[in-house]
């Protein structure tokens, strides 16, 4: 999954600051599949190459993050980006028709979702974490 998110974040990264704001907006206003959610346009809007292909990993998981960001880039007419960026994964040992995530893959919403996510942006503490787990205070970030 890293490797797919260092792939997506160098394309993003290779895009000019108009073009990246254009996919920024094309992302935030695309229709998802099944029950994934769409990233919130206040965690888009500043959001740098880096923090926007976690957000797609984050949000969708490695393979259907992986085909919305091929379709926003083509979308905005970087179809060059997209081919590379297509290439670079098959080119790694990932062919795209591999790219499934199942029920499993996919990211957890809600509470549990939240505490982690502030874990890994190291804006919690591991040691508050299993404080909050071990309260069961978890249900108020609800």
């Amino acid at each position: 999954m890293a490797e797919i998110r260092n792939l997506i974040q160098r394309s993003l990264s290779n895009l000019a600051q108009a073009p990246f704001k254009e996919f920024k907006a094309r992302l935030n206003d695309e229709k998802v599949e099944g029950d994934y959610a769409r990233i919130p346009w206040g965690s888009l809007e500043n959001a740098d190459p880096i923090d926007v292909s976690r957000l797609i990993i984050n949000y969708y998981c490695a393979g259907y993050g992986l085909q919305l960001t091929l379709r926003v880039l083509e979308e905005i007419n970087h179809r060059q980006e997209a081919t590379e960026l297509r290439a670079a994964v098959e080119a790694g040992g990932c062919p795209l028709s591999k790219q499934q995530d199942g029920p499993e893959m996919r990211p957890a919403y809600g509470p549990e979702a939240t505490l982690t996510l502030l874990v890994e942006e190291h804006i919690l503490r591991p040691k508050h974490l299993l404080n909050i787990k071990r309260r069961g205070n978890i249900q108020t970030l609800q």
